[in-house]
This record gives C-alpha cells, sequence and structure tokens, in this order.
C-alpha cells in the first residue's frame, strides 16, 4: 500500500519531469506512447503552480524551482495590462498572437492570484525576468478592452 507521504513525492517529481526548461509544462501524455494535443490553458497552469506551492511544504525536496520557472512561463507569456483610468494586469487567455490573446478569463487570473499568494516566500521573478518586461512593453501598446462571454 502506497503511503500519503510516498504519493506526495511521486506526485511532485511528476510535475518537476513533466515541465520543460522554458516553465512550461507538458500536460498531456499517453501511456501508448500516442501523440496529444498541443494546446495549453492558463487555467491549468495557474492550477498547477498553486498544488506545487502546497506539496512544496510536504515534500521531501524543494519544489521552488519548479515554481519559479512556471512563474516565470506565466508573466512572461500571459501578464497582459488592461488600460483603463488605473493600469491593471490580468492573465491572457492565450500567448500573443495565438487566438484568445486580446481576452482575460477571470479563472486563469483568480487561480493565477490564488498560486501567487500561495509562494511562502519572496519572488521578484517579473521584476528580474528581462524577457517578461520586453513581453509586457509589447503588449502595453495593444488595446486591451473587457470582453463578455
Amino acid at each position: 500500500m502506497i503511503t500519503r507521504q510516498a504519493f506526495l513525492n511521486s506526485a511532485a517529481d511528476y510535475l518537476v519531469r513533466h515541465q520543460r526548461k522554458d516553465g512550461k509544462f507538458i500536460y498531456r501524455v499517453r501511456p501508448d506512447g500516442k501523440p496529444v494535443k498541443n494546446d495549453y490553458n492558463t487555467l491549468r497552469h495557474a492550477g498547477t503552480i498553486y498544488a506545487l506551492c502546497h506539496a512544496n511544504q510536504h515534500t521531501s525536496h524543494d519544489l521552488s524551482p519548479t515554481i519559479d520557472r512556471a512563474l516565470a512561463y506565466l508573466w512572461r507569456w500571459y501578464l497582459v495590462p488592461v488600460p483603463g483610468p488605473e493600469m491593471q494586469f490580468a492573465i491572457a487567455s492565450a500567448r500573443p498572437g495565438k487566438r484568445g490573446d486580446d481576452m482575460a478569463k477571470i479563472g486563469g487570473l483568480g487561480l493565477s492570484l490564488v498560486a501567487l499568494c500561495s509562494v511562502e516566500r519572496s519572488w521578484t521573478g517579473f521584476e528580474t525576468d528581462a524577457a517578461a518586461q520586453r513581453a509586457w512593453s509589447a503588449t502595453r501598446s495593444r488595446s486591451s478592452k473587457p470582453t463578455e462571454r
């Protein structure tokens, strides 16, 4: 019988092994090796960060590097400004240039907020990530208007 601790360690290791160097997670894997659909979802990404933050308190090894890469990926590719009386930010539903990049959904933003609040230490990945800063600057000139769906 597998223990709770063994399951926590195994599940966390699985998530670590299924993260690319750029911080993106590989979500779909078929045991039979057949190809899988290659779309991406910010809600899943943020949920995985949230899970890793909580697992980090209960596993036998430090998951901080994996969490940091995941947060940096989210910031670099999905953080967008929302113009208004005061500049606000949201998490876009898609990367720049992809269908849905002009829309921010509340689920992705809400879970991203929960994930970031779950980081139990100082994290300044966005402030120190030059690529994320360039991406933010490039999207700043785009007009983003809230869309109801």
